[in-house]
């Protein structure tokens, strides 16, 4: 997992993305869904993943929900700690690695690599057929020490995760 995560801090540092490597997502589905009470009834851990990609659509929706831009003034879906947004989404499939632009909900493929089998220990996971790796930007808390930092991070990882799972 420490390789995945070192392959994506360095692509950070690529630079801009051509726009042959933009995939636009369709707007997402803001309305109907499960009943909250009934998605935390039905909560169950799986190590089963149906191989099939995700749709545009499903993508799009997980996204939104996870960190998308809710309202006029560019705030998100999940909380982030003194609004400093320090959380990334990279997403990755069998095909590439892409970073999740909320602002104009898009993607930018940053690596045309599969990094699913570099990311996690556990075999069952290196199948799905997508997977969020969320990324901190600690340089956007500037008042707080190191522990700090990645203790906010952690906690703001934890809404946005929250909300992928709801």
């Amino acid at each position: 997992m420490k390789v995945a995560l070192a392959i994506l801090a360095s692509v950070l540092t690529l630079g801009e993305t051509s726009a042959q490597d933009v995939i636009n997502l369709p707007a997402p589905r803001k309305t109907g869904g499960m009943p909250v009470m009934e998605a935390l009834a039905r909560r169950a851990t799986s190590r089963a993943f149906d191989p099939k990609p995700l749709t545009s659509q499903q993508l799009s929706d997980a996204l939104w929900a996870a960190f998308g831009v809710n309202r006029p003034d560019g705030k998100r879906t999940a909380p982030s700690s003194r609004d400093r947004r320090e959380l990334q989404i990279y997403v990755l499939q069998a095909q590439a690695v892409s970073l999740y632009d909320a602002t104009s909900h898009r993607l930018a493929r940053v690596l045309t690599e599969d990094l699913r089998a570099v990311q996690s220990t556990q075999d069952f996971v290196r199948d799905a057929p997508v997977t969020f790796v969320f990324v901190a930007d600690l340089s956007k808390m500037s008042e707080e020490t190191v522990a700090e930092k990645e203790a906010t991070a952690a906690f703001d990882t934890g809404f946005v995760s929250q909300n992928v799972y709801l």
